[in-house]
């Protein structure tokens, strides 16, 4: 312990490294260029150095442009506080000494870091020179060894130097696992342990499997009955997981153990190190194609593929999975692990790109758009965008076929970077998007599943959950894509930056980046003042008393208020100058008073709406343009919900500057006004008795104030009386008037009291006499018509009270 707190002590007393002064790091950075400049300049460099070269050249780029950033941002300062002490007096004139000084001392400053940064951006300028030059030699070299012709495996004697080379690694092989299996044999008891260690293995692995065929019976057991699963994705996620991960120990456990033995020497480690990689390989691929095509349960299957067709496309993508494990196995490894000559591997490749080529042709096949209008069998016209989804994997189609017939082609031709170049990305794009895909639709099925279809609202904001999840995978599966076509960490750290720079408007430089980051920190200030107005709405504004509108209004405001703040902070985050956009608010602002004005004025009006509140949500309203109940009062215009169950939209400012009736604007109560007209020779006042005991006898109309009956009139041909009270909500008055006018039409029947109606009789009178001409204008005979209509105009001529019609 005495000698821990001594070296503690120690350590805190050593004096303090120097730090790095600017002339330090100038004469680094100038050394690094140099070095660079002349791997350029060298006649035998290889595309690896180029390839670390230019890390180091990006490497060197960002350093100067932090310490260029860093000598700007001290220079700031330094300039404002020369402004603030005004301009330098003129010749002939003095200024306080303390002044002076401080002017020098800042003028000097200025000039110091003036001057670094001068020196900095010329060492900027040479790294991003020399940072070209490597680009372009890189790309020619590579495009030098794509079009360079070497051995091919149809020339006499590339496939005896091949053959010999492979037999010299065999009888390697051999040399060294026998060397090491006599050597172990030497000591006593080793030949027991290694057989007990192979059949505890034996026991591990058969243990592993027999659970991996007992975990996939009980999970398709249900499939089996043919029964619909009532949640295939977990059933689907499952699967794959015990495919990929129960293979994956036994095989861990294996190679482990065979690695670890000591009975093979290097050679035969660095093969048991290959043939790991093999196996992940074809589980991997076994494990992914039997999720996507699923030949042995047809519900769980996310193609769209027959049974035929799925066990055959299952075969295919194992095939080609395992040519790409031997092929990393002899040829990725052959160069550096394996030691094999170049005739050897182009033979290799060529005899695994044969059959590569078959099975990417076969798997390219299945490559098919299916539109909705022909999976449900409509003859329809498809959409436009139905038609780029076809035409895409069409062109995808056509370019896997292509590389499948030119990889093999080339190989043959002996252009063996060229051959592989075509084949292998090909493969690993088909892979890189197949995983996206089933990712998608593992989480499209979950979010299907978990998602309750009684809630409309919240089940189509959960479907927004497969976009965002797709857009991701898009992200991450670009840099995959790149990498797989050549591009290299380095080029895409350098692509990152050219993507966060972004594009310079005027004084104002606009990212990506900036644009993401303003929509994430927006979508996040909306999302709580969402959840702020429901904890309001729900839990403590209907605590306060208010009504409904106030609660509205209330929930309305902080709505506007938090996503006008969110805007604002989203705004300040990504570092935009508001000052430029003020000045161009201003320059613009007539323009806007004018043009604007009917938005501007609907807007004012709807926050009066919002304060004063003379309408509120749940108002029965009777305005110019028809009438109905208000939905919900906006800032620009109000939704009112007609009779017709239609929307009406009304701009706040007619709801400010027009007459509205409110019907239920303090209260429910309104006044129910029922008119009938009875005959002449009814009593009046047993007429009077009967309509109050009507109207007292509905439910609907208050006892006080009691209702009441006026005699209005005498009338053409009735009298005229109303039947008036007070309703307890006004929202019923229809119903109320159609109830009491049907008790009316009962008891006036029973009573005997009668409504009479206007009534036009006409008399038809026959001549007997002949006519004689006359002339126009007069009757013949006495003058009086002879054939005419006399109208009756009392009502009571006919006889009797009748209905609306006429007697002829």
């Amino acid at each position: 312990m005495i000698r821990v707190l001594l070296l503690v002590l120690l350590i805190a007393a050593a004096p303090p490294a120097a730090a790095q002064t600017f002339d330090d790091l100038l004469r680094q950075w100038g050394i690094k260029l140099t070095q660079v400049e002349d791997l350029i300049e060298a006649d035998d460099k290889s595309p690896d150095q180029l390839k670390a070269a230019r890390a180091d050249l990006l490497a060197l780029s960002n350093e100067l442009k932090v310490a260029t950033q860093k000598f700007t941002t001290e220079l700031t300062p330094l300039e404002a506080g020369l402004e603030k002490l005004g301009a330098a007096p003129e010749e002939g004139h003095s200024e306080p000494r303390r002044l002076a000084e401080e002017r020098t001392r800042l003028n000097k400053r200025i000039e110091e870091l003036t001057g670094d940064v001068r020196l900095i951006d010329a060492l900027l300028l040479r790294a991003e020179s020399a940072i070209e030059v490597v680009v372009n030699q890189r790309r020619t070299i590579f495009t030098t060894q794509l079009q360079t012709r070497g051995p091919s495996i149809l020339d006499h004697d590339v496939l005896d130097r091949a053959g010999e080379a492979l037999s010299r690694k065999l009888s390697q092989l051999g040399s060294e696992t026998t060397g090491q299996f006599e050597r172990r044999h030497v000591e006593s008891g080793r030949r027991i342990r290694f057989l007990l260690g192979l059949f505890v293995v034996a026991g591990i692995l058969f243990l592993i499997f027999r659970f991996k065929v007992k975990a996939e019976h009980w999970l398709k057991r249900g499939l089996e009955r043919g029964e619909t699963p009532r949640n295939p994705a977990s059933i689907a996620i499952a699967l794959t997981v015990v495919r990929l991960v129960l293979p994956s120990t036994a095989l861990a456990v294996g190679l482990g153990w065979l690695a670890n033995s000591g009975f093979f020497g290097s050679l035969g480690i660095t093969l048991i190190g290959g043939l790991g990689i093999v196996a992940a390989v074809i589980i991997g691929a076994y494990g992914l194609s039997s999720a996507y095509f699923s030949p042995d349960a047809p519900v769980l299957r996310l193609s769209s593929v027959d049974n035929v067709q799925a066990r055959r496309a299952h075969r295919w993508i194992i095939m080609l999975a395992s040519i790409v494990g031997v092929d990393w196995l002899l040829v990725g490894q052959g160069i550096k692990g394996l030691g094999l000559p170049f005739e050897a591997l182009v033979v290799i490749n060529t005899l695994l790109l044969i059959p590569g080529g078959v099975m990417l042709w076969l798997a390219a096949s299945l490559l098919r758009a299916e539109t909705p209008a022909e999976a449900e069998g409509e003859e329809e016209a498809v959409e436009e965008t139905s038609r780029l989804y076809i035409l895409a994997v069409n062109a995808l189609r056509m370019l896997a076929r292509l590389a499948a017939v030119a990889a093999p082609v080339l190989a043959l031709l002996g252009f063996y970077s060229a051959s592989r170049y075509v084949f292998f990305p090909t493969v690993f794009s088909g892979a890189v998007v197949g995983v996206a895909i089933l990712l998608f639709h593992a989480v499209h099925d979950l979010v299907t599943q978990f998602a309750d279809q009684r809630e409309v609202e919240r089940s189509a904001k959960i479907e927004l959950i497969p976009i965002f999840v797709g857009f991701a995978l898009t992200c991450m599966a670009v840099p995959a894509l790149a990498m797989i076509w050549g591009a290299t960490p380095t080029d895409l750290s350098s692509w990152w930056e050219l993507f966060k720079g972004g594009v310079k408007v005027g004084e104002i430089r606009l990212s990506p980046v900036d644009v993401i980051s303003f929509f994430i920190v927006f979508s996040v200030g909306y999302v709580i003042t969402r959840m702020l107005q429901g904890v309001l709405n729900r839990k403590v504004l209907p605590l306060t008393g208010l009504d409904s509108g106030g609660r509205d209004a209330v929930a309305a405001g902080i709505g506007y208020v938090g996503i006008f703040l969110a805007a604002m902070i989203a705004i300040s985050t990504t570092g935009l100058d508001l000052s430029n956009i003020a000045i161009v608010a201003g320059a613009l602002s007539v323009g806007i008073g004018f043009g604007l004005q009917n938005i501007v004025n609907n807007f004012i009006s709807g926050i009066i709406l919002l304060v004063e509140r003379p309408i509120k949500a749940g108002d029965w309203v009777e305005l110019t343009s028809g009438m109905g109940y208000v939905k919900k009062v906006n800032v620009r215009s109000t939704e009112v919900e007609t009779f017709d169950r239609a929307s009406l939209f009304v701009p706040n400012s007619e709801l400010i500057a027009n007459s509205v009736i409110n019907w239920t604007y303090s209260n429910m109560h309104g006044r129910l006004i029922v008119k009938v007209g009875v005959s002449y020779d009814s009593d009046p006042r047993h007429v009077e008795r009967v309509l109050l005991e009507i109207a007292e006898a509905h439910p609907m109309l208050l006892k006080r104030p009691a209702p009441y009956v006026l005699f209005r009139s005498f009338g053409e041909n009735w009298f005229d009386f109303e039947v008036r009270g007070v309703l307890r909500d006004v929202n019923w008055i229809l119903n109320v008037q159609s109830d009491i006018n049907f008790e009316i039409a009962r008891r006036f029947a029973l009573e005997g009291i009668k409504i009479p109606f206007p009534q036009r009789d006409v008399h038809l009178r026959y001549v007997t006499e002949p006519a004689e001409p006359v002339e126009t204008g007069q009757s013949p005979g006495t003058g009086t018509p002879a054939a005419g209509f006399d109208e009756g105009g009392d009502g009571n001529e006919g006889g009797g009270n009748g209905g609306g019609g006429a007697d002829r």
